[in-house]
């Protein structure tokens, strides 16, 4: 008999001649699991041999609706039972469904499968007002109900029949959010990321400043610019800023705006014309050539159309034949979102319709092998469009990134940003492609000289060039001893003083930016009514005229550092300042 009960024991099953098993093991674990302290109250009936009252078993229930309800009932007498209902916290029993919620509960601390003469405990989520002739008597814990029923039809087998019709529910809805479909713009080491703007203009004071402050919030490497309206052809002192204009007139004009990264990595550039400027940076796996153009306008004559395309078709020959060509600009042609016929030249996710200036772009890039990068990428409809009218309601996509077929698949992401603000009516461009900018070192770097003001160095510079004048042979001719000269200053220079760093201070003040970037937070709201056009259009002037105050009273202070500096080198007779 020892044998079979501990073999009994071991299978989780417990022998029939004991009797039911007791509820105290089960009682206790699901008073663990409860927030409060359930008491049970056992009821003891008499058999009834008449079948017709076998369901009629008698106990007293005073339970609040909700609950959840244990019943363990002993299978092997149908007519005369023995019933003990504990009523339990709701939030411990997981609901699967909303419906009705029963789970058959073993052993505590099993999971096998039951033989058919086995004690089994019913968990019924289910109000106690509607059960087959059965009253409980329980005790209910304060609890925090997860899901709730009104009505379930209960018998005192111990299993739920199917549950009555649900007039009432009381369910909490979880609802899952989807993740976002756009992708995010992944920015790496190996990552170029060149892009194009159309400004309006840069003719006004401080526009250039603004340009770079607004362009802090972004990560770029070279930026074409599009409607420079300067006059010439060069590169400013800084050296981040390059541009070809017009000789006199302040009109069209087109530039490049480099990166901390890419002013390392420029090799050479070449201004052609007052739309065209090209330039080149040294690069891995191969070399870098950017052409920037900025397209004639649709109210232009067609040989203007032919001329400009000419000139940029001249450009393309002029690059090495390793290179990689990037060709970004103001094209003034809507492509649209019909790619049939053009799939080796455009992608699938173009914007728009389709004009004779589009026909036109894209039969030069077929004919050159190239590919429109913006069309590549599935965006949304603000991240595709560049160009805004007045009144905010047509709008296309102008401002175009292109560049060889072969490459295309090394585009990573392309797409406009609307919030850079500069008050123009295009919008930013920017795309990245995997190419890795390497450091050219310049050539023209400038020795700190004001270091010589110190007397130590001072001396220091006269005794080195002196000994480096001493080996200066005189037999040679007139351009060899220049050259030696300049090289007995330089290497004098170089164990002396150190480099200077050119870092122009800029005269923009904070309340400035502050009222700039209070007007592209206006620009973003600007077509919800007419007061916030008024708005934002008020909060242009007020910029530009913040910038002519801020830098007249600039030049003043410059002019006045200029005064005391010529006044200390004429009362001291200094020669290095």
């Amino acid at each position: 008999m020892c044998d079979q009960y501990r073999k009994s024991y071991r299978l989780g099953r417990r022998p029939a001649e004991q009797g039911p098993r007791p509820l105290s093991r089960n009682q206790d674990r699901v008073e663990k699991l409860a927030t409060g302290t359930a008491t049970t109250t056992t009821t003891k009936t008499k058999p009834t041999t008449d079948s017709s009252t076998a369901n009629a078993t008698t106990t007293n229930s005073s339970t609040a609706n909700p609950s959840i309800t244990i019943l363990t009932t002993n299978p092997t007498t149908a007519n005369s039972r023995k019933t003990n209902s504990t009523t339990v916290n709701p939030a411990t029993v997981k609901a699967k469904d909303s419906s009705t919620t029963t789970k058959t509960i073993t052993d505590p601390g099993r999971a096998k499968t039951r033989k058919p003469n086995q004690t089994t405990t019913n968990l019924t989520t289910a109000n106690s007002a509607t059960a087959n002739s059965a009253t409980t008597n329980s005790t209910t814990t304060n609890s925090v109900i997860v899901k709730t029923r009104d009505s379930v039809t209960t018998n005192t087998t111990g299993t739920s029949t199917r549950p009555a019709r649900i007039t009432n529910k009381s369910t909490i809805t979880i609802t899952k959010v989807p993740k976002c479909k756009t992708q995010k713009l992944k920015i790496t080491k190996n990552t170029l990321t060149v892009g194009t703007w159309n400004v309006r203009t840069l003719w006004a004071a401080g526009k250039l400043d603004l340009l770079r402050h607004e362009m802090n919030r972004y990560r770029y490497d070279i930026i074409g610019i599009s409607e420079v309206r300067w006059t010439g052809k060069r590169e400013i002192p800084r050296g981040d800023f390059i541009w070809s204009g017009e000789n006199s007139n302040h009109i069209r004009g087109v530039g490049i705006l480099l990166s901390t990264k890419a002013k390392k990595s420029l090799m050479s550039y070449n201004p052609i014309n007052s739309r065209i400027i090209m330039a080149r940076f040294n690069a891995t796996p191969f070399n870098v050539t950017i052409i920037h153009a900025y397209a004639p306008t649709s109210d232009s004559s067609e040989d203007d159309i032919e001329t400009f395309y000419n000139c940029v078709e001249e450009a393309i020959e002029k690059v090495p034949k390793k290179d990689v060509i990037i060709i970004t600009g103001d094209w003034n042609a809507k492509v649209g979102t019909d790619n049939t016929g053009w799939e080796s030249v455009m992608g699938r996710y173009g914007y728009g319709s389709r004009n004779e200036r589009g026909e036109r772009l894209l039969e030069f890039a077929a004919e050159h092998n190239l590919f429109i990068c913006n069309t590549r990428f599935q965006q949304t409809s603000n991240r595709k469009w560049t160009w805004e009218s007045p009144d905010g309601i047509h709008k296309n996509m102008i401002d175009l990134v292109i560049v060889q077929k072969r490459w295309k698949t090394s585009v990573t992401n392309c797409r406009t940003f609307q919030g850079a603000d500069i008050s123009s009516d295009h919008s930013l461009v920017l795309c990245n492609i995997k190419l890795k900018l390497k450091n050219k070192p310049r050539h023209n770097q400038r020795y700190d000289v004001s270091q010589l003001k110190d007397q130590t160095t001072r001396q220091s510079y006269q005794a080195r060039i002196e000994d480096n004048l001493k080996n200066i042979h005189s037999t040679c001719n007139l351009n060899e001893h220049a050259a030696q000269i300049e090289k007995a200053v330089k290497e004098a220079l170089q164990a002396t003083v150190t480099l200077e760093k050119t870092s122009k201070k800029s005269w923009i003040f904070d309340q400035t930016l502050d009222l700039t970037d209070k007007k592209r937070k206006a620009k973003q709201i600007k077509h919800l009514s007419a007061d916030s056009i008024k708005e934002y259009k008020n909060l242009c002037n007020k910029v530009k005229n913040r910038h002519d105050r801020t830098k007249k009273s600039g030049y003043k202070i410059n002019v006045k550092k200029l005064k005391k500096d010529y006044k200390l080198a004429t009362a001291e007779k200094r020669t290095v300042w």
